[in-house]
């Protein structure tokens, strides 16, 4: 179970639910079935032509077509600009489209998905953006974990080296690292069992990490 935490894990919550905003985004969802959770804008720029030109036109239908195609986006609606002649989503110099894509997955889902939708519309030739809602969610989320791991990588050897200097030998300086890790591993399948009913942020791992070494590391000394 503690190898599975991370498939109940999600983002921390940056959203207060009782503010007037947060109302108003669920009665979007609810009454109009509109919610930015579940909208992603894909942009394509080409610095060399406009959508006057027939290749830039095809390149964006085939590129809505990827996305309209794939069984795993579960697109609900989709604009694309240059057939709707949507100008809100053209640039003013016609070098660029955002490409407005709305998902019938749950919003725990999406955000899953951006890695995907970013390789589904990559084109030749075309510099190509996913953003929204759920995309920043996601990219937020990956470099919070990339930047909690990186310190996590700094702060395990050092603590090593100073057990070894503390106790004197690798056997005595290993009993606190096996209770912190035995204790990681029990909090981790108990973060998995809470966190398939409630909501559980991304964050508590590394908080389990930093407790179980230090209450293992405390009580061994």
């Amino acid at each position: 179970m503690a190898s599975q935490v991370g498939s109940v894990l999600g983002p921390g919550d940056f959203v207060n639910k009782g503010s007037d905003s947060y109302k108003a985004s669920l009665l979007l969802d609810t009454k109009f079935h509109q919610n930015d959770q579940k909208v992603s804008l894909v942009v394509m720029h080409d610095g060399q032509s406009t959508v006057g030109s027939p290749s830039f036109r095809a390149s964006v239908a085939a590129t809505v077509s990827r996305i309209r195609a794939d069984s795993a986006l579960k697109v609900s609606y989709l604009d694309n600009p240059i057939a709707s002649n949507n100008r809100q989503l053209i640039s003013r110099d016609g070098s660029s489209v955002a490409i407005l894509v709305s998902s019938a997955l749950k919003e725990a889902d999406i955000e899953g998905q951006i890695p995907h939708l970013r390789d589904v519309v990559r084109t030749p030739g075309f510099s190509t953006y996913v953003t929204g809602t759920a995309a920043q969610n996601a990219d937020n989320t990956k470099a919070s974990k990339d930047d909690l791991n990186k310190g996590d990588s700094i702060t395990v050897p050092i603590l090593v080296v100073i057990l070894l200097l503390v106790f004197g030998s690798l056997v005595a300086a290993s009993i606190p690292l096996l209770l912190a890790a035995s204790s990681i591993v029990l909090s981790l399948a108990l973060v998995y069992i809470f966190g398939r009913y409630l909501d559980t942020s991304v964050y508590v791992t590394n908080m389990v990490t930093v407790l179980g070494l230090g209450i293992g590391i405390d009580y061994s000394l």
